[in-house]
This record gives C-alpha cells, sequence and structure tokens, in this order.
C-alpha cells in the first residue's frame, strides 16, 4: 500500500492527529472484540472460583482437614485450560491481536502470577497473609485497569467495586463470612460483567443477521 508521497505507509511517521486516531481504532477494536470474546471466560473464572471456594470451605469445615486447601490449585489449571479452549475458537475477524490487547493481557499475566505466588506461599509455608483481601484487590485492579485501558465500562465499575470490598477482608469477621464475601466479589468483578458482556455480544449478533 502506497502513500501519497509514494512512501509505505509502514515506513511513514504519523503526525499526532493520525497517532491519536490509530490508537483510538486499536482500543475501539480492543473494546468490540471484548464484548464478543469476554464474557464466556468472565464466566468461566468466576463461576469456577465460586465453586472451589464453596467446595473447599464445605470439605474442611466437615472434615477439619486444612490440606484441602491444595485443591486451589486446581482452579488456576481448570481456568487456564479452559480459557484456552474458549479464545482458540475461530473468530470472523480471525485472530489480529492489537497493542492495546497484548497491554491488557501482560497486565492480567503479571497479576495472575502474584495471585498465584501469594497462594502458594500461604498453603506451603506458615506465612497467614490476609489471602482473601490480596487475592480480590488484586483482581479488581485487573478489572479496572482493563475497563480503563479500553474504555470498558463494566470493567471499570467492577473493578473499583471489588476494590472497595477488598478491606472488609481485614475485619475480624467468622470464617463463614470471609467466604460469602469472597464470592459475593467474585460474582461483582467476573460473573456480572460476564452475563452483560454475553448479553450485549448476543444483541450485537442479533442485529447483524437482521
Amino acid at each position: 500500500m502506497q502513500t501519497q508521497n509514494n512512501k509505505p505507509l509502514e515506513n511513514r511517521e504519523l503526525n499526532a492527529a493520525e497517532s491519536l486516531e490509530l490508537i483510538g481504532r486499536m482500543i475501539e477494536n480492543t473494546h468490540n472484540r471484548m464484548e464478543r470474546q469476554a464474557g464466556l471466560p468472565f464466566l468461566l473464572w468466576g463461576y469456577l472460583t465460586v465453586l472451589f471456594t464453596a467446595a473447599i470451605y464445605l470439605l474442611i469445615a466437615t472434615t477439619h482437614d486444612g490440606r484441602w486447601n491444595c485443591l486451589w490449585f486446581g482452579l488456576p489449571v481448570c481456568g487456564w485450560l479452559g480459557t484456552y479452549l474458549l479464545l482458540r475458537r475461530p473468530t470472523a475477524e480471525g485472530s489480529v491481536t492489537t497493542f492495546v490487547d497484548r497491554v491488557i493481557g501482560q497486565i492480567w499475566l503479571v497479576l495472575g502470577i502474584v495471585a498465584f505466588v501469594v497462594m502458594t506461599l500461604t498453603i506451603a509455608t506458615r506465612l497467614n497473609p490476609p489471602i482473601l483481601f490480596l487475592i480480590v484487590l488484586l483482581m479488581s485492579i485487573g478489572c479496572a485497569l482493563s475497563g480503563l485501558v479500553c474504555r470498558f465500562t463494566p470493567f471499570v465499575v467492577s473493578g473499583f467495586v471489588g476494590i472497595a470490598l477488598s478491606p472488609l477482608f481485614l475485619f475480624g469477621f467468622a470464617p463463614a463470612w470471609h467466604v460469602a464475601l469472597f464470592v459475593a466479589a467474585f460474582i461483582t468483578l467476573m460473573i456480572v460483567p460476564g452475563h452483560i458482556l454475553c448479553y450485549r455480544s448476543n444483541r450485537s449478533a442479533s442485529q447483524h443477521h437482521v
């Protein structure tokens, strides 16, 4: 593709207006792709987290054996495998990845690694950090940053609501209340935005077929 100055487009320096327009297009593309693709992974991680939380709490409460906490290692395995299977499905627009997509992916990669390290240290050592507070805070930050980067309101709202709820885990409530708060936080962070995204995606698809 040639420009009016007979220079290849990829070698021509963009002016300020063109740069802003390019950034806007990348954000809009990511925004649209998130509406179509992010709903199911959010629902997957949200429901898996709620399921693992309830199951592990009930097992520990009935057996009084803290070794059931090792089941938490199954959550990232199931989540990453499920996400891979969901996102590898072909789409009409192919597998184009923009700079904004990579930024959001790296945000979640870093936060996911930190959360995994915190969980591992808590289970494998005698350290007793406020793990529920840290996990909810990290996931909330990830949602808020993702929403701010791609200008996606459901992520921003759920992220800041999660950040506001996270300090509640620092209070000395009974374990059952902490578990209930943890479940409520992930319903707010993952499940509600996931259903919103799926609804928007289905509505957009039905409008295109009209």
